[in-house]
């Protein structure tokens, strides 16, 4: 196919253990099988197809394609930032950050982002202290 983009190969390859194929180490039946296709760009539209992979592959079936594009949504609401940051185990050149995460929304979770940075003062000119 000249001029096509290349077939992406998704980590959805099952194994079988004990009647049941799993994904992901989660198992489901090999009557209803699912595949979550993820790290897809956002708003693009894919082309999908499935065939099933057997131990001998001349016994693997033919692919099956969807018989329409599948296009993915733009993310419109952005997580929720985490809250309750706490720190513990300060040691000379460590300590443990912990915190609660924010409401995923449309995010796709690939991992956190932290950073420090040294000698900062806080300026808090800014803010008025009320007491009641």
């Amino acid at each position: 196919e000249v001029g096509q983009e290349e077939w992406v190969r998704h980590k959805c390859e099952a194994q079988r253990k004990r009647g049941t194929v799993s994904v992901y180490d989660a198992p489901f039946s090999l009557e209803q099988p699912i595949c979550r296709v993820d790290f897809l760009g956002m708003n693009t539209t894919h082309e999908v197809r499935v065939k099933e992979a057997c131990t001998d592959p001349n016994a693997n079936s033919e692919w099956t394609y969807l018989p329409y594009l599948v296009t993915t949504i733009i993310a419109s609401v952005a997580a929720t930032a985490p809250e309750n940051l706490t720190v513990s185990n300060e040691t000379a050149y460590t300590f443990l950050l912990q915190w609660d995460p924010g409401e995923p929304n449309d995010c796709y979770f690939t991992g956190w982002h932290v950073q420090v940075r040294e000698n900062y003062t806080f300026d808090d000119s800014n803010f008025t202290n009320f007491t009641g």
